[in-house]
C-alpha cells in the first residue's frame, strides 16, 4: 500500500511538472502582451489613472448650442456626453497645470499643436490659476468614421489670476471664443489644436455700472422672517394670512421698507422659476398695496462660492430676475447677506469671494439696469475694506452705539458719495439666570440711540433686526442656549404678539428723549443672573458672619 502511494504521488508531481512547463511560456506570452497594451503609448498608461478632478455641477455648465447644418453624419448623444466629458476635463488639467507647473497629466486630454500650446502657456503661467465657469459649444464638423469633431466654442467663461508675485490677487472674469479640433485616439477624446479667437471682460475690483437710474430714498425699515416658520421654511410653508397680518404690523410701527431673504437650495437652486418664486411674488404685490418697499437678498445659504459654483448661480439669478426683475415693490437688490463670513468656508479667500460678488453684480446689472444694488456686510469694517459692487453701502452692527461715528466716518472716507444703509442692527431681550441677557428697556434705549445716531451722521437707511421673537434660531446659532436664546429674542414683538417697548422707537415721528431708560438699582433687581449673583453674595456674607458668632460663642 505505501509504495503504491509513493509511486502515484511521484507521478502527480511529475504531471504537474510539466503542466508548469508548458503553461509558463504561455503566462509570460499574456503577461508581455498585457503590458504591450496598457503600456502602448504614456497617454494610454494615464488612462489607469485618476483623471482631472471635474465637478459634477461642471456638467450642468455645459450648453450645446444647436449643430451646424449639414455635418457629414449627425452625433449621437452618447458622443455628445463623451464630448463633453473630454472637454471639461481638459480644463480642468490646464487649470491644475498652471497652477502647479506640472504639465505631466496634460497628455491625457491634448495632443498634437495644441498639447504644445497649453505646456508652454502652462510653464509661463504658473501660479496664475485659472478656473472654468461654463461654456457654450457648438459642433461644426463629425467625421463620417466618428473620430474627428470639429467645435466652437462661442462662450468659455472663465476666471483668470493675475501674474504671481505681484501681490495683489486680482482676478480677470474672461469670456472668450475658441475653435477647436478633437480627435479620438486610444479610445479618449483629445483636444488636438484649438485657437482663442477673442476675449473680453472685467477685473474683479471693476464696480458695477453707473449708479441706477431710480434714485434711493431714505429708508425706515426692518428685516422679516414669520414668527412659526423661519429659515428655509419661510416661502415653503408660505402663508398669504400671515403676510397680511405681519405687514399690517409693520405699517402700523411707522415704517416703510421691509427686507427679506431667497434661500439658494430652497428656492430649487439653478432651476428656479415661476412656480418655486409664486410665493415672493405674492409677498411683493401685498408689500406694494400697502406702499412697502423691499429689499431682496440673494443666495441666502449659499456658502460655497468656487468658481465651478458659478454657473448655477448665473442660472439662478437669470431664474429669479425674469419673474421678480421690476416689480414696483422692489427698492434694492442685496445680493449677498454677510458674504465676508464665508471667508474659510470651502477655502475661500477674500479676493474670490470679491471676484463672484463682481461677477454676479454685473449679471444683476444687465438683467435689471435699474434698481440698485448692495451687499450686506456684517460690520462696518468688512464694508469699508471691500470692493463696493452697488450702488449703496450696507452693513450691520450689534455693538455698542457709541462705536458708530467712527465706522461711519471709515466708510465716507471709502467709498464716497454712495448712500449709506444700517441694513441690520439689535439688542436680544433674552434674560434669564446665564450672563449677558439684556431687558425689554435696555432694548427701547439701545434702538432709541441707534435711530439718533443714524439721523446724526446722516445715515441714509436703518432697518432692525427683527420683527419678530422667532420659534427657531438660525442654522449656524447652534444648540446652546445662551447662544439660541439670544438669536430668538430679537424681535420687537413677543412671541405673543404683543409689542416691545422698543417696537415704539422704530417710527420715525417718534419721541426718543421719552424712552425710559433704566438705571443701575432697576437693571439690577430685573436680572436673574445679577439677582442669583448677588444672592449667593448674600448668601457667603451670612454664612461668614454667622460663624464668626459661632466662634464668638464658643469664646466666651
Amino acid at each position: 500500500m505505501t509504495s503504491g502511494t509513493t509511486r502515484n504521488g511521484q507521478a502527480a508531481k511529475l504531471v504537474v511538472i510539466a503542466a508548469l512547463l508548458v503553461l509558463a511560456p504561455l503566462a509570460v506570452v499574456a503577461l508581455a502582451w498585457l503590458e504591450t497594451t496598457v503600456s502602448t503609448s504614456e497617454v494610454t498608461e494615464d488612462s489607469f489613472n485618476e483623471a482631472a478632478e471635474l465637478p459634477a455641477e461642471m456638467i450642468d455648465a455645459v450648453t450645446w448650442l444647436p449643430d451646424a447644418p449639414n455635418l457629414p453624419r449627425p452625433m449621437e448623444p452618447l458622443t455628445r456626453l463623451d464630448i463633453t466629458d473630454a472637454w471639461l476635463r481638459a480644463w480642468a488639467q490646464l487649470a491644475l497645470a498652471t497652477e502647479t507647473g506640472d504639465t505631466s497629466g496634460l497628455e491625457a486630454h491634448f495632443s498634437s499643436s495644441a498639447l504644445d500650446a497649453v505646456e508652454t502657456s502652462s510653464r509661463d503661467r504658473t501660479s496664475q490659476p485659472i478656473h472654468q465657469i461654463g461654456h457654450d459649444l457648438r459642433v461644426d464638423f463629425y467625421a463620417e468614421d466618428g473620430q474627428i469633431v470639429g467645435l466652437e466654442a462661442t462662450d468659455t467663461r472663465v476666471l483668470r489670476g493675475i501674474a504671481a508675485g505681484s501681490g495683489t490677487g486680482a482676478w480677470f472674469d474672461s469670456s472668450e471664443r475658441y475653435e477647436a479640433l478633437l480627435v479620438l485616439e486610444d479610445g479618449r477624446w483629445r483636444v488636438h489644436q484649438w485657437v482663442r479667437v477673442d476675449a473680453e471682460g472685467a477685473w474683479w475690483t471693476d464696480p458695477a455700472s453707473a449708479a441706477a437710474s431710480r434714485p434711493a430714498n431714505r429708508i425706515h425699515g426692518i428685516n422679516y422672517y414669520p414668527r412659526d416658520t423661519p429659515w428655509a421654511r419661510f416661502w415653503t410653508d408660505y402663508d398669504s394670512r400671515v403676510t397680511d397680518s405681519d405687514l399690517d404690523r409693520i405699517q402700523g410701527l411707522g415704517l416703510d421698507t421691509v427686507r427679506i431673504f431667497l434661500p439658494f437650495a430652497e428656492l430649487n437652486g439653478r432651476h428656479v422659476g415661476p412656480s418655486e418664486l409664486a410665493p415672493v411674488v405674492d409677498f411683493l404685490d401685498r408689500a406694494e398695496a400697502r406702499g412697502l418697499g423691499v429689499i431682496v437678498t440673494l443666495f441666502d445659504g449659499r456658502t460655497d462660492h468656487r468658481p465651478a459654483r458659478w454657473d448655477a448661480d448665473e442660472a439662478h439669478v437669470t431664474g429669479v430676475l425674469a419673474v421678480l426683475g421690476g416689480h414696483p415693490s422692489i427698492v434694492t437688490w442685496d445680493l449677498k447677506n454677510e458674504p465676508d463670513r464665508d471667508i474659510g468656508i470651502h477655502r475661500l479667500t477674500d479676493d474670490l469671494l470679491h471676484a463672484w460678488l463682481g461677477h454676479v453684480a454685473r449679471q444683476v446689472r444687465a438683467l435689471d439696469p435699474e434698481t440698485p444694488i448692495t451687499v450686506g456686510w456684517s460690520t462696518g469694517a468688512a464694508a469699508a475694506s471691500a470692493p463696493h459692487h452697488g450702488d449703496i453701502v450696507s452693513f450691520h452692527h450689534y455693538g455698542p452705539p457709541d462705536e458708530l461715528p467712527a465706522i461711519v466716518e471709515q466708510l465716507r472716507a471709502v467709498v464716497g458719495a454712495r448712500p449709506i444703509w444700517l441694513t441690520e442692527y439689535g439688542l436680544p431681550t433674552w434674560n434669564t439666570l446665564l450672563p449677558g441677557g439684556h431687558t425689554e428697556s435696555e432694548q427701547a434705549a439701545y434702538y432709541a440711540d441707534i435711530v439718533n445716531l443714524t439721523e446724526e451722521l446722516e445715515i441714509e437707511g436703518r432697518l432692525a433686526w427683527t420683527l419678530w421673537d422667532l420659534a427657531v434660531a438660525p442654522p449656524d446659532a447652534g444648540s446652546l442656549p445662551w447662544r439660541t436664546g439670544p438669536q430668538t429674542s430679537l424681535g420687537v414683538l413677543r412671541a405673543d404678539g404683543s409689542p416691545k417697548p422698543a417696537a415704539a422707537v422704530l417710527d420715525p415721528a417718534a419721541d426718543l428723549a421719552a424712552v425710559d431708560r433704566p438705571g443701575l438699582v432697576a437693571l439690577g433687581a430685573t436680572k436673574p443672573f445679577r439677582l442669583a449673583l448677588l444672592s449667593v453674595v448674600l448668601l457667603v456674607v451670612a454664612a461668614r458672619a454667622f460663624s464668626l458668632r459661632v466662634r464668638a460663642v464658643r469664646a466666651d
